[in-house]
């Protein structure tokens, strides 16, 4: 649902390297960037021809879309699901430009001027403000990008001086210092991490993580869902996906479900902080 580069993409490809096999059928990956991935999830549903069709299932195009917008032709209640099968840690980052070190010299800098701040996707503008209200940074500009790739370049430039982005596009630049991290959306801390600092030390309770798994639509036959996701359950215990994928920067999630209940908990979850912050819906 997303342009090349990104984490859907990332892992989208890492999955159909090893289901190929697993299914006894070549996968051809195909990219439908667009609209946060409404072009991608239009693109599943019109298509009627012949093979299996299958949608990496991002949280921001199943679940950030529906939380935002007001108005949409389909959402995840279209589809069945395996998911979340992997997860990957998103990361507040600046300029170096701006001098800034840390969460607290963030706030600091964003008492006496206002930032040009942006994600990388809906769901990363979604985190960005979350932290931002908690932190009580008021004054920022929130600039619209199409996706990671688009954003990148103005954020390395300067032109942005602040961004929420999956780790998985942000790691080389700041491991190059082009970029400085002042936290992540890790859950617990990890010696290995880029940054000891996470959301949670400054927003008690948050999970604003990035999370993916595989859609199939409802209306393909049943015994074929359950092949292809028999297939899932077996590629996401083969240790060489495994280390492909935590090798790319991606966690995973060792109990992934099928069960649409935890996606309707999630939408709600998501649903309740973006009342909180007073975020309103798109038309």
């Amino acid at each position: 649902p997303n342009p090349p580069g990104g984490f859907t993409d990332v892992f989208g490809r890492a999955v159909a390297r090893y289901l190929a096999p697993a299914l006894g059928q070549e996968i051809v990956v195909l990219n439908r960037g667009g609209a946060d991935g409404r072009v991608a999830i239009e693109y599943m549903v019109n298509q009627t021809g012949p093979g299996l069709h299958l949608l990496v299932a991002a949280s921001g195009t199943i679940l950030f879309n529906k939380v935002l917008l007001n108005k949409l032709n389909n959402d995840y209640t279209v589809f069945d699901h395996m998911v979340p099968m992997v997860r990957v840690d998103n990361g507040l980052v600046v300029h170096p430009s701006t001098g800034v070190n840390t969460v607290e010299e963030l706030v600091a800098l964003s008492r006496n001027k206002s930032l040009n701040c942006a994600g990388g996707a809906a769901s990363h503008v979604f985190a960005g403000k979350y932290i931002m209200r908690k932190l009580n940074i008021q004054g920022e500009q929130w600039i619209p990008f199409k996706g990671s790739g688009d954003l990148t370049p103005q954020l390395l430039s300067g032109n942005i001086e602040c961004a929420v982005d999956s780790m998985v596009v942000l790691t080389p630049y700041i491991k190059d210092q082009r970029l400085k991290i002042l936290a992540i959306s890790s859950p617990t801390r990890s010696a290995s991490a880029l940054t000891q600092t996470l959301f949670a030390d400054f927003v008690p309770g948050v999970t604003l993580f990035s999370w993916a798994g595989i859609s199939v639509l409802k209306s393909v036959p049943q015994a074929e869902k359950d092949r292809v996701f028999a297939a899932l359950r077996s590629v996401h215990r083969d240790p060489n996906y495994r280390a492909t994928v935590t090798g790319l920067g991606i966690s995973v999630n060792e109990n992934p479900t099928t069960d649409i209940a935890w996606l309707h908990s999630e939408y709600n979850r998501l649903e309740s902080i973006r009342q909180q912050i007073g975020m309103s819906k798109i038309d």
